[in-house]
């Protein structure tokens, strides 16, 4: 009888738990400031690449790297969401495949596959909500960054924009007025990471993402 009970005390437990779990993935808005200790990215490595710009606007900008993605608000310079690694690891996202929609409302996160041409997700987060859901239906247009060709440094026409004591990524976002970037610290660390924008006047102005 002792046993039998001690079994359905651990089922309910596991329920609860896996409740608790499923609400905090799926309900909800999702706050950086109450879950997600910032500081403590600050000492990560940026990885072989410096974190991937997959979109901006005026407002906003998106980006992919170790810590797994945010979203930046330029009006008020924080970080005001941000899917850490550890959560795409609890949704079974191992190797990470991220894109943002053409009208930059929602980031779609999914495992990368063996083919270019087909791309499957699993989750949609959506900027303004706060919300994140499961895909029901496969999305069709996504925004696409222009890759810097050839490679920073090697001939490229927009080498004379950069600062060579930095590490330039290699994604970048057009606007009428200039273009968007990251760059990082030589020290590799995700503390130093910065998003640039690059007026054509000359001018950038620089947000330093986890400041």
């Amino acid at each position: 009888m002792k046993k039998k009970t001690i079994v359905v005390i651990a089922a309910i437990l596991c329920a609860v738990t896996l409740g608790c779990v499923l609400f905090f993935i799926f309900g909800g808005n999702k706050s950086p400031e109450d879950e997600i200790d910032i500081a403590s990215l600050k000492e990560l490595s940026v990885g072989t690449d410096v974190p991937y710009l997959l979109y901006s606007d005026s407002s906003k900008a998106v980006m992919k790297g170790t810590f797994g993605v945010l979203v930046y608000n330029l009006d008020e310079r924080r970080v005001s969401a941000l899917i850490s690694h550890d959560e795409l690891t609890a949704l079974n996202i191992e190797f990470p495949n991220i894109k943002v929609s053409a009208d930059g409302k929602d980031i779609y996160l999914g495992n990368m596959s063996q083919s270019v041409a087909i791309q499957i997700f699993s989750h949609c987060y959506n900027i303004e909500t706060g919300k994140l859901n499961k895909v029901e239906q496969q999305p069709e247009d996504f925004f696409n960054p222009s890759l810097f060709t050839p490679a920073i440094g090697y001939g490229n026409s927009y080498d004379k924009y950069f600062d060579p004591s930095y590490l330039t990524g290699s994604l970048y976002v057009e606007t009428e007025s200039g273009f968007f970037y990251t760059r990082n610290d030589a020290d590799w660390k995700i503390g130093s990471l910065q998003l640039v924008f690059h007026s054509f006047s000359d001018s950038d102005t620089v947000y330093d993402i986890f400041a």
